[in-house]
């Protein structure tokens, strides 16, 4: 057993050993070829040349012997080594001194346990032992043999990385006691009180610096010069993907050039990134920074949340949707359409006639291929799999146009590939048996380079070319298909190296580890992998289950374009420069968070900050209350900080220059408080003058009012006598008496001049000397108290100004004061409320006294005129402070942006954009693609669906009532909202910001609710290769109107149109054959309708449905044939149905491989397709009966019953694995 746990090395020179030393060398600067260890029964351990070939274990693959030897310690006399610790002499092995450590018992056992320990030497043989960069990879043997009889002996072996942080490593419970020593010498290890430790050394040479790396405080950019990825939870596989778009250089330049100036702005935080913006940032920082990169940012770009970081989706799935997103993105500018020339190559789907000069084909473009792993060796195999035609003959010839019925090969074949060539390796697949997905485990190899030009077209005029490819990049996935990691192992330059990127780390890796190991592994048979040890089976799991899924091959031709080094001068400016300030920033706060101890942080507020804020408490305190506060940024309270050792007279000059230069006798500081209901007010003045401010220190000052030994803010609210309340009204009304003053007493005040109209008053009134303060010690019964103003006209609540007050006093003192500062009637009535805290607001009497009302220091008091102009009170929506206060506490922030394109059943009940909705083309939209006004609102949650399709319709200028809003699902999907959606925004948090879509309609939203949803599927080439519609119609329409709904999209003719056969589905089995005269209004909620055009039998369908005679070809009549609805299922039909059900027609006398051949070409799959589908019958109980199509004598039309269905069981070509569909939200 290796024990890893280190011991402090002991002076040699303390323990007394007697006995010789028997020591080699050797080196080697080759691959060594020692055999594997066996079991040695009669073995000579005094032989040591012959034991080291014996015992030593093959190296490493791909790594080379530096040099090997060995060494013997003979312990003469076992009782007199140390019971705790004993060190044998040192021996020199490469640049390193060797010796063992020796226990007698430890701890955990009474046996003896053996370490080995190296120390590394310098130049000129001494000791380097203090460099703590040391290590030195290392086999190792350790032979315990009886001197007197060597054959008796005990063995074991093992590896490590050494280093400063492990200085040994070996081996507890070398040795059992009881077998330690022996009656004679050919029994026990110890005999006559001797025994020998041989140990035998073999040095590595560690060229990719990670054998044996326990990665504890590996630097990937020192040690490689590149860095990783930090994963999120469940991000390895984008994290895979990412490295291979970073290291394809040519993608990561292209990357930098599409223009993004116009997003970035200074303060990236509250900035929400597009996803090329995103893109760009994380290349430049993969580029140069120091430490693995967060990739939060990108998803966040992509409008994950983390439920999305948590889940694992389709590789090949997430890259073509950034491919889409990142094409979309540079269209209009000087890279369009460059991905296509690094991605994008061509395939030409073909069926070719044999017999006669005919082909059918159709050239598609291409962003990667998908290659069979399956029953296939290697990649060759996959690749002539891939092109290998479908033979197209006897009942499934192919229809040549002008030549009849033909033997055809049907097929692929490659037009051209793409200078970079994405493979994805099918290694997962749906077992129908089990309905889940699953890994494919099997031996797949793939080569270092691979010449595709067999796999082109043989007449496309760039077959001459050279078509070889290089290796780059592979992308592994080791585990099961629930569980497992994801990661890449890519070539970052021109150089023959490889790296492994696994998440947050990166290290050089062996050819080994980039083939060999990840071509999977075939099932062994049971009874072989009985036979295995330990150690085999562990590397047989692992090979089995790590695979690579995905392969990146660069054509050889291109390779110095495609991979030309990437610069920072490629890096748009604005990206280096953000960065470059974000990093500042970081290194700033880093310091700052080191430092914070010996600070303490000051927010001062003002009467200034208090009058510019709008919400709870003084000023903005808890900016996580609410998410993206509107409050204004001037509102925020002074903020600065000093070292604790610093005089408080400093706190006092930066207040004082942040006034204006108002001297320190003209203001007085209060220490704001936290209370137990989590609001913060002013509670003591800081009794403090100047001259004791400069011998004091801050610490000393701030212990004294905060007791909380661990609080670093001091928080601190500035009087200015001159500002309050009952100064500047006396001092106004005296200086309007003596005709000193001028007011304008028709000035409507209200919060929008408040500020400049209060300003003017403190100006005018401000006496020459500094006005003294108020007495507000205990004795003096006065308090400090702050009024905000609730502006009912302009639904605003603003901080006024603070009051000194007396608590015996009643609470209507204050309005004749308030009322002359804001131009009213001196007796216009006042409502008063206490604003508790944000969920508390209390309405208070104007009769009770201010100590009656419970009023203390800080409190803060709201009113509200009730005085006000005609009207005003009806048109608010909020009618008093408690009802505004209430919104406060529960407004969320939400976004409204035109739905890009309207939803098919809808489409025709779309308005074109109304008046005041601006058309926006620049983004290249389609036509059909309605753009228009972005808007945002800040509502209650509390708000109703009606009353928020008011205010949207206000802000868009439309009638609410032809708004139609769609909710963005996690799957980002948009969700229509409902009238009746009254509790929409009833859960969500005030924290975060929300994104809806709307559509203005030609009708009214309650018009488009009444209306039938009807939805359908179109059997046009097949009933396999089914389109899925959905229409809204007036639910007094007939299917008569759905059908002319369904014509353009499909592009039927009016002929044709006769042809047409309907039934409804439900649960994919038929229910009902449907009339062009149905109601729609018939139809049930849960039902479906089929349209698809069977012109061979719909006269007799029309016959046997409605009586009605129409053309036939006159050998099928209702006499000799019979109609059968038709089940397609996989495996059990009352669980697993899937597909279009449809009507078939059985004919009498037919035979069932004629019978076989109609199916085929009904539901339009080749041979090889309908080779999986069996064939039974269905009774009542949906129990199916299967039929036996390789009897030729079966005749379905004797076999079938009135009450019978036919069932045709099959795979579901749909299936997909049950979770979340991947998508880029931005």
């Amino acid at each position: 057993m290796v024990m890893d746990k280190p011991f402090t090395e002991a002076d040699p020179d303390v323990i007394d050993l007697t006995g010789n030393i028997s020591s080699g060398s050797s080196t080697s600067s080759s691959l060594a070829s020692s055999p594997a260890s066996a079991p040695l029964e009669s073995a000579d351990s005094s032989k040591f040349d012959l034991m080291q070939a014996k015992l030593m274990p093959p190296p490493p693959e791909e790594y080379q012997v530096d040099i090997e030897g060995y060494f013997t310690w003979e312990i003469k006399q076992w009782s007199k080594l140390p019971e705790d610790k004993a060190l044998s002499p040192r021996f020199q092995v490469g640049d390193f001194e060797w010796n063992l450590l020796l226990f007698k018992k430890t701890q955990t056992s009474l046996n003896p346990a053996i370490y080995l320990e190296p120390h590394p030497l310098n130049a000129n043989g001494t000791s380097s032992e203090k460099d703590s960069e040391w290590h030195v990879c290392a086999q190792f043997v350790i032979d315990a043999w009886n001197p007197h009889d060597p054959t008796v002996h005990r063995s074991s072996v093992s590896h490590h990385r050494f280093s400063s942080q492990e200085t040994d490593w070996g081996f507890t419970n070398f040795l059992e006691k009881k077998n330690l020593f022996g009656t004679s010498k050919q029994t026990g290890f110890i005999y006559e009180d001797a025994i020998n430790f041989t140990v035998y050394v073999r040095i590595m040479k560690d060229h990719t610096g990670v054998l044996w790396h326990n990665f504890m405080n590996y630097d990937s950019k020192k040690e490689t010069g590149f860095v990783g990825l930090n994963n999120q939870g469940a991000t390895c596989y984008l994290n895979s993907l990412l490295q291979s778009y970073f290291f394809t250089k040519l993608f990561r330049k292209k990357v930098f050039s599409i223009p993004t100036k116009e997003e970035s702005i200074t303060d990236y935080t509250k900035k929400h990134k597009t996803v090329e913006l995103a893109l760009q940032r994380l290349f430049y920082k993969l580029q140069t920074s120091d430490h693995p990169v967060d990739t939060l940012e990108l998803t966040k770009s992509f409008g994950w949340d983390s439920s999305d970081a948590f889940t694992q989706h389709d590789v090949q799935e997430l890259n073509r949707v950034l491919m889409d997103i990142l094409e979309n993105r540079m269209k209009g500018t000087a890279i369009e359409g460059c991905l296509t020339g690094i991605f994008v190559g061509k395939m030409k789907s073909f069926i070719r006639c044999i017999n006669v000069d005919f082909e059918s084909s159709r050239v598609e473009d291409y962003w990667d291929i998908q290659l069979n792993v399956k029953g296939m060796g290697n990649l060759e195999q996959s690749f002539a799999n891939y092109i290998e035609p479908e033979v197209l003959d006897g009942d499934n010839k192919y229809e040549a146009t002008g030549y009849g019925l033909q033997d055809a090969n049907k097929g692929v074949v490659f037009e051209s590939f793409p200078p970079v060539l994405h493979l994805q390796l099918k290694r997962f697949e749906y077992d129908f048996q089990t309905l889940n997905l699953m890994k494919i485990n099997d031996r797949h190899e793939f080569p270092d380079s691979i010449d595709l030009k067999p796999y082109l077209d043989k007449s496309s005029s760039t077959v001459d070319e050279d078509w070889e490819y290089e290796l780059h990049g592979v992308l592994v996935h080791t585990g099961d298909i629930s569980t497992g990691h994801y990661y890449a192992l890519i070539k970052p330059s021109l150089e023959d190296e490889w790296y492994r990127f696994d998440d947050d780390r990166v290290w050089k890796c062996v050819k080994s580890e980039v083939f060999e190991q990840n071509f999977g592994a075939n099932r062994r048979l049971d009874s072989e992998i009985r036979t295995m040890t330990k150690s085999e089976y562990v590397d047989y799991q692992q090979r089995r289950h790590t695979s690579a899924y995905m392969l990146v091959y660069l054509r050889k031709s291109k390779l110095n374009e495609i991979m030309d080094e990437v610069t920072d001068e490629d890096v748009p400016k604005h990206v280096r420069t953000q960065i470059d300030l974000e990093l500042e920033a970081y290194a700033r706060r880093k310091r700052e968070m080191e430092e914070m101890h010996l600070y303490v942080n000051f927010r001062v507020y003002t009467n200034d900050t208090f009058m510019k804020f709008q919400g709870s408490d003084l000023g903005p305190l808890h900016s996580t209350a609410y998410g993206e506060d509107p409050h204004d940024p001037e509102s925020n309270p002074i903020a600065f900080r000093f070292l604790k050792e610093e005089k408080f007279s400093k706190v006092l000059d930066t207040i004082s220059e942040a006034l204006g230069g108002k001297s320190v006798e003209q203001f007085r500081l209060w220490f704001m408080s936290h209370r137990d209901n989590r609001t913060i007010r002013p509670c003591v003045p800081v009794s403090i003058d100047y001259e004791e401010a400069r011998n004091s220190s801050v610490e000393t000052v701030f212990a004294e009012y905060d007791k909380n030994p661990r609080a670093y803010t001091m928080r601190l609210f500035v009087e200015e006598p001159d500002k309050e309340l009952r100064r500047v009204a006396e001092s106004a009304y005296k200086l309007r008496s003596e005709g000193k003053l001028t007011l304008d007493e028709k000035e409507h005040v209200d919060s929008l001049n408040l500020i400049s109209h209060f300003n003017q008053l403190v100006e005018a009134t401000r006496a020459p000397s500094p006005t003294p303060f108020v007495d507000v010690s205990p004795e003096s019964n006065n308090l400090i108290v702050f009024l905000k103003f609730f502006d009912v006209a302009n639904q605003r609540l603003v901080g006024f100004t603070h009051a000194i007050i007396s608590a015996d006093q009643q609470v209507s003192k204050l309005t004749r004061l308030i009322n002359f500062l804001f131009n009213q009637e001196l007796e216009a009535p006042i409502k008063y409320y206490e604003e508790v805290e944000p969920s508390t607001i209390e309405t208070m009497s104007l009769f009770n006294s201010f100590d009656k009302s419970e009023i203390g220091n800080g409190d803060i008091i709201c009113f509200n005129s009730l005085q006000l102009p005609d009207g005003v009170l009806e048109r608010a929506e909020y009618k008093s402070p408690i009802a505004f206060y209430d919104f406060f506490r529960t407004r969320v922030h939400l976004f409204f942006k035109p739905l890009k394109k309207a939803l098919e059943d809808e489409e025709n009940y779309v308005a074109e954009t109304p008046a005041g909705l601006e058309e926006d083309t620049t983004d290249g939209n389609s036509g059909d693609e309605k753009t228009g006004k972005e808007t945002d609102l800040w509502v209650s949650h509390k708000t109703v669906f009606p009353v928020l399709l008011e205010k949207l319709g206000k802000a868009l200028g439309v009638d609410p009532n032809y708004i139609r809003l769609f909710y963005i699902n996690e799957e980002d999907k948009r969700v229509p909202l409902f009238r009746s959606s009254q509790y929409l925004l009833a859960n969500l948090p005030p924290y975060r910001r929300f994104t809806f879509e709307y559509e203005i309609l030609s009708i009214t939203l309650e018009e488009l609710e009444t209306m039938k949803l009807v939805k359908l599927s179109w059997i046009g080439s097949g009933i396999n290769h089914e389109q899925k519609h959905e229409f809204l119609v007036p639910d007094d329409s007939t299917v008569q109107t759905v059908v002319d709904r369904l014509q353009p999209r499909v592009g039927f003719n009016e002929i044709i149109k006769q042809d047409l056969m309907i039934w409804a589905s439900y649960n994919h089995t038929f229910q009902k054959p449907i009339s062009l005269d149905f109601p729609v209004i018939e139809l049930a909620s849960h039902e479906e309708l089929v349209i698809g055009l069977f012109p061979e039998y719909t006269s007799l369908w029309q016959e046997f449905n409605w009586g009605k005679i129409g053309d036939s070809d006159g050998n099928l009549t209702l006499d000799n044939t019979k109609f059968i609805p038709v089940v397609q299922y996989q495996d059990d039909p009352h669980r697993a149905t899937h597909g279009s059900p449809f009507i078939f027609l059985l004919i009498q006398g037919e035979k069932i491989e004629a019978t076989k051949t109609r199916i085929q070409k009904i539901m339009g799959l080749g041979a090889k397709e309908f080779s999986k589908v069996g064939i039974s019958l269905l009774g009542r109980n949906f129990k199916p009966v299967n039929i036996p199509t390789d009897n030729p004598d079966i005749i379905l039309f004797n076999e079938a019953r009135s009450d019978t269905s036919l069932g045709l069981n099959h795979p579901d070509p749909t299936a997909k694995r049950h979770e979340r569909a991947i998508f880029i939200k931005n």
